[in-house]
């Protein structure tokens, strides 16, 4: 059972993965374990919208038993983001009032900033393991 001792728990204490672009070969992966049906996982990353290339923040997630990823925007430039989200998930607002969608697998959501660029702080959060004590997963990302 998690005892909150993680430095993960909340959106303000999310664990950084860095900046990354959005062309297709920037990103990365990482992996965790949920430790029982009240634990909570968040990671960020600054996505930078570079010229020439497209912004579609995706997520591969593989969940060794059923669980949820969430994924919520924040504009770097300020003003709120205009988030799509796709077939298959649902609608969602972080607990720092940004808007996102969740799902039980991964998918791409479109976001719009205002001004000329889509500069953005993404926040992926994983939960939702059910009754499960251990739910080990791997998250694979760009923006």
């Amino acid at each position: 059972m998690d005892t909150g001792a993680e430095p993960n728990n909340s959106e303000g204490t999310a664990k950084s993965l860095g900046t990354i672009d959005d062309c297709d070969g920037s990103g990365s992966s990482f992996a965790g374990v949920l430790n029982g049906p009240d634990d909570v996982d968040w990671f960020k990353y600054s996505g930078q919208d570079a010229f020439g290339c497209v912004v579609g923040p995706s997520r591969s997630v593989t969940f060794m038993l059923p669980a949820r990823v969430c994924k919520f925007a924040q504009c770097e430039g300020g003003g709120d983001p205009s988030i799509t989200c796709p077939a298959g998930t649902s609608g969602a607002t972080s607990p720092d009032g940004n808007p996102g969608c969740c799902a039980g697998d991964g998918f791409e959501m479109d976001i719009e900033c205002s001004g000329i660029d889509d500069n953005a702080t993404i926040y992926i959060r994983i939960d939702n393991p059910g009754d499960h004590e251990c739910v080990p997963y791997s998250v694979s990302y760009h923006y």
